[in-house]
């Protein structure tokens, strides 16, 4: 749907187009998208001149003469083409406005969602659907800042909100995405959670970015042109919206996409941190270092406990996890209905491509399982063992993160315990294809390298420090 700054590009080339053009006759193709009475809607618009176009957040408003507007939201694929009267009109054409200069404007729609209502000048604004509408992000300032921050606090998602056009019109799911991004809110917030000068940080920075895309005449999203032959070019410069799956520019975490009230809603976990999961505790660190021990002493001490090593067992046993790991591999490693786990480290340990491929698919459904976890268990803290945490950028889910380390000759004695006859290309292979960050004040670090009773005591001390 094309949003404010689309609105704007096409006001100005309607402006340059139509201003002074009189209407001979309204030829109506399509009933449905006149919400005015048809016979008054016809005979009212005859003789009529457009001296100039404007809008009012998504709606286009043609002001006529004797005091006559025309009201048009284009909805999801309306469109307007000024043609010849001997033209043939383009598919999926509804209204057509025939000139005196044997030039007409068409309005066509594929979907047929958009309207049009024939108002007075000086009543127009006090009607609906105009009447209900809140300012555009142009039009806050600090005399309506505080009436527009309170009708934000609600238990409502924060993107929903910023795209109600009774509190703030003009802004679609396009601008909404990268509204937040830029102001590193995430799009589940509550309205009601966000302070005053979140929600004024916001609608500056929606502002900025307004303005931006109107400079370059707006996003040219799969079907919409302002104008034949003409695109938009914000596109170019959109970070977050349509880029589910590519790299945050600022920390790194791939963008995720999800589904609020129908709509795409694309954001950066890490970035946007959404408070709400922000609870659990991650325990992270090398292959042979004890995670598992601590997360058993976890288990121990009454905490609700996760393995990301077993929820991959289990993805490893669906079939249709089994089937895309297969399509990685140029040799098959599903052998009877199993995946050869020792073939499938064979190419790894040897291909970091096909390493990356293996944990770009995994990695999703293991985040999908810690989120489900972690809401299932809201009113408690969950202790989730991440291998991978800062590789996976996972960081964002966890209130503290417990980093487990141990010297390399207690390390290499676990691994040869464990039946792994290299340890040295073990432990290689996995600092090689993984990082650690330690500039996070949620960091807390545990020593490995004596007996339990130590590890116990290590925990313990975590543990009072949540208090």
């Amino acid at each position: 749907m094309p949003e404010f700054p689309e609105v704007h590009t096409i006001v100005e080339i309607l402006n340059e187009e139509i201003k002074n053009k009189t209407i001979q006759s309204v030829d109506v193709l399509y009933n449905g998208t006149i919400k005015s009475d048809l016979s008054y809607f016809v005979e009212n618009l005859k003789d009529k001149t457009f001296n100039y176009v404007t809008q009012i957040g998504k709606f286009i408003i043609f002001h006529l003469s004797d005091n006559y507007v025309l009201i048009s939201h284009l909805r999801m694929e309306g469109k307007y083409s000024l043609l010849t009267k001997d033209d043939i009109n383009p598919p999926h054409s509804c209204v057509v406005f025939n000139f005196y200069d044997d030039s007409k404007l068409v309005y066509f729609d594929t979907r047929k969602f958009g309207i049009m209502i024939l108002d007075k000048e000086n009543e127009y604004k006090k009607h609906k659907p105009l009447s209900d509408l809140g300012p555009n992000p142009f039009e806050i300032n600090e005399d309506n800042i505080d009436l527009i921050y309170k009708k934000f606090i609600k238990n409502k998602p924060i993107k929903e909100l910023l795209m109600n056009q009774n509190i703030v019109c003009g802004i679609g799911n396009i601008y909404a995405d990268e509204s937040l991004y830029l102001s590193k809110i995430n799009p589940l917030t509550k309205g009601k959670d966000l302070t005053f000068d979140q929600i004024k940080l916001l609608l500056d920075n929606s502002r900025v970015i307004l303005e931006k895309a109107i400079k370059l005449g707006g996003s040219t999203i799969k079907s919409y042109h302002p104008k034949e032959g003409i695109d938009g070019r914000f596109q170019e410069e959109l970070i977050c919206y349509g880029h589910k799956g590519d790299i945050c520019p600022n920390c790194g975490t791939k963008f995720h996409k999800i589904y609020l009230n129908g709509r795409g809603t694309t954001f950066c976990p890490n970035c946007q941190i959404n408070l709400d999961l922000k609870k659990a505790i991650g325990i992270t660190g090398i292959i042979g270092s004890g995670k598992s021990t601590i997360l058993d002493i976890f288990k121990e001490k009454g905490f609700t406990v996760l393995s990301c090593d077993l929820i991959v067992k289990e993805l490893y046993q669906d079939q249709l996890i089994k089937f895309k790991v297969n399509a990685l591999f140029d040799k098959n490693v599903l052998k009877n209905n199993k995946l050869d786990f020792n073939l499938i480290k064979h190419y790894i340990q040897n291909n970091e491509e096909l390493h990356e491929k293996l944990e770009d698919l995994l990695f999703p459904y293991v985040e999908d399982e810690i989120i489900k976890s972690i809401t299932e268990h809201k009113n408690e803290t969950i202790v989730v063992e991440v291998p991978l945490l800062f590789k996976a950028h996972m960081q964002y889910l966890f209130k503290n993160i417990i980093i487990v380390k141990s010297n390399m000759h207690l390390i290499k004695e676990r691994l040869l315990q464990r039946g792994l006859s290299n340890p040295e290309k073990e432990v290689d292979f996995y600092l090689r294809n993984h990082k650690f960050e330690y500039e996070n004040e949620n960091i807390y670090f545990i020593e490995n390298n004596d007996d339990l009773s130590n590890l116990h005591k290590q925990i313990d001390l975590f543990i009072k420090s949540l208090n």
